[in-house]
């Protein structure tokens, strides 16, 4: 017998081939062709380049505005959103490490970071069993207060608005400057850049705290059968 599910009707597996093919799920289909399109023509074709990178951002805009729209939110997407946008951010950065060699190990750090981010958020989420998101769980009145005000207002702020656009414009910026230049604004788009460069440390150290707050909390696992023993034996 059918059943509904989130406003799915039908058999289990219809209704997970439903979710995977949500509209807004399938944006984040489409970001990731585009990202893999984009990455097999970067030292070629530098302006086709950027026009499917500035596509693909603003995909990330409209998966969103269609899941509230069309309510289909759903936890699969979630999860395709942030792959999808690790995966163009990936594409940016190895693009800039081909076009200016001396920042191949920073790109190759912040590729890092941003992964083994990636995974601790969302092993975190899940060992916390609830429906809330990663980032509503990180969030707490332990967490330093330029990361709260980093999400405040789901981003909406100089803080977090600023850091989402470094997340993909700070690379943008180094392939273009590598490979495009900027001709006579020059000077303006270095000013642009150290903007990007900023908001984009800032990014890093919210990544690095997610990073380290897992660390943490696998850290107390590992040690919680010592401490009950210490306990047992104490008494």
């Amino acid at each position: 017998m059918g059943r509904k599910v989130g406003g799915v009707v039908g058999d289990y597996s219809t209704q997970k081939r439903k979710v995977l093919f949500f509209v807004p799920n399938v944006v984040c289909y489409c970001r990731i062709i585009l990202a893999l399109w984009a990455s097999s023509i970067h030292s070629t074709q530098h302006y086709t380049f950027v026009a499917l990178v500035c596509v693909a951002c603003g995909t990330d805009i409209l998966d969103g505005f269609l899941a509230r729209k069309l309510n289909q939110c759903s936890e699969i997407g979630i999860f395709l959103d942030v792959v999808a946008d690790n995966i163009l951010r990936t594409v940016l950065w190895t693009a800039v490490s081909h076009a200016n060699e001396r920042l191949s190990a920073i790109c190759a750090f912040v590729i890092c970071i941003e992964w083994t981010c990636f995974c601790c958020t969302q092993i975190s989420a899940q060992a916390e069993k609830s429906d809330k998101h990663w980032k509503d769980i990180a969030r707490n009145s332990t967490t330093p207060w330029i990361i709260q005000k980093y999400f405040e207002n789901g981003f909406r702020n100089v803080l977090g608005g600023g850091g989402i656009l470094a997340l993909f414009f700070c690379p943008l910026f180094f392939y273009v400057q590598s490979n495009i230049g900027f001709g006579e604004h020059g000077k303006l788009a270095n000013v642009v850049g150290i903007a990007l460069v900023c908001f984009r440390l800032l990014d890093m150290y919210v990544e690095t705290h997610f990073i380290l707050l897992y660390v943490d909390t696998v850290l107390e696992r590992d040690l919680k059968p010592q401490r009950s023993e210490e306990r047992r034996v104490g008494k």
